[in-house]
């Protein structure tokens, strides 16, 4: 169901009116494309508009058409965008470290 919403986001931005991709000599979008992966948007933006001479909404809507058209053809290649991830181990500690104490004043 994702897959489909965003092809279809695709399909739509691509039927609007964007804004022009016309790169610089020398300059490509990779660095773009990479600071996306990282989930580093406002520097993908600035990026973008470094390689291009765009304006800041321009680049906005450039960025985030191609970081649509990204998540559709490689989804897998993205920062996980969940912030709690990493957690459990804490949690895990914490739980231990209770039952431990509960345990210990118990015997006492």
């Amino acid at each position: 169901m994702a897959e489909a919403k965003a092809a279809v986001e695709i399909m739509q931005a691509k039927l609007q009116p964007g804004p022009s991709t016309l790169l610089k000599p020398g300059e490509s979008l990779a660095e773009v494309e990479d600071a996306l992966f990282q989930g580093k948007k406002i520097q993908a933006i600035k990026l973008y508009r470094k390689a291009t001479d765009a304006g800041l909404a321009e680049a906005k809507m450039a960025v985030e058409r191609i970081e649509r058209e990204l998540r559709f053809k490689s989804p897998n290649k993205f920062l996980s965008d969940s912030p709690d991830e990493g957690c459990l181990g804490v949690v895990v500690l914490f739980c231990i470290i209770v039952v431990a104490a509960v345990l210990w004043f118990a015997k006492r």
